[in-house]
């Protein structure tokens, strides 16, 4: 019987043991478990305080979108306003340049200096093609076919009050008629 007692103890211990060790299964899981879900909280926590910047950034980048479009649309009124106050003071000089062929020209940047050099080589084009397109009526106003200023103003068609109004004006008065 000893033998039967021996084996009999050494089963005790080893389900001693097996369940020591099971233990320490169990304890190792649960702790692991643990780690796993402090790590997931951690993560989680990290992808909505991202998910928060990312929506603060976008509100952000729309802000600065939205004043620039502001911006821009400010500075295209004022470009505006200073073209037409340019082209207001500078052409009757412009067109005694043109008509005046021995005058040098010159881009009359002391006038208005927020005036791009393309800008005011443009407006003096557009005089003059202005000038070339009502080529006809000018010599028809010089032959005397046409005989006032309001005729001529009348036979040129252009918006009373308008830069091309007052450069056919000022014109007219250049011709000597």
């Amino acid at each position: 019987m000893d033998i039967i007692n021996i084996i009999q103890s050494m089963l005790d211990l080893l389900k001693i043991d097996m369940q020591f060790i099971i233990k320490l299964l169990e304890l190792n899981i649960q702790t692991i478990g643990i780690f796993i879900a402090i790590i997931g909280g951690l993560v989680a926590t990290k992808i909505i305080s991202l998910n928060t910047e990312k929506d603060e950034i976008k509100l952000k980048k729309d802000q600065i979108d939205l004043e620039i479009e502001h911006i821009s649309k400010y500075l295209e009124e004022k470009n505006k306003v200073n073209m037409e106050i340019y082209k207001n003071e500078v052409y009757e000089e412009m067109v005694d340049m043109i008509y005046d062929e021995s005058c040098e020209y010159t881009i009359f940047d002391n006038y208005n200096p927020f005036i791009e050099a393309e800008e005011r080589e443009k407006f003096k084009e557009s005089i003059i093609n202005l000038l070339s397109n009502k080529r006809d009526i000018i010599e028809k106003t010089v032959k005397r076919q046409i005989v006032t200023k309001e005729i001529f103003l009348k036979e040129c068609k252009e918006e009373i009050g308008s830069i091309e109004y007052k450069i056919l004006d000022y014109f007219y008065d250049k011709l000597e008629v």
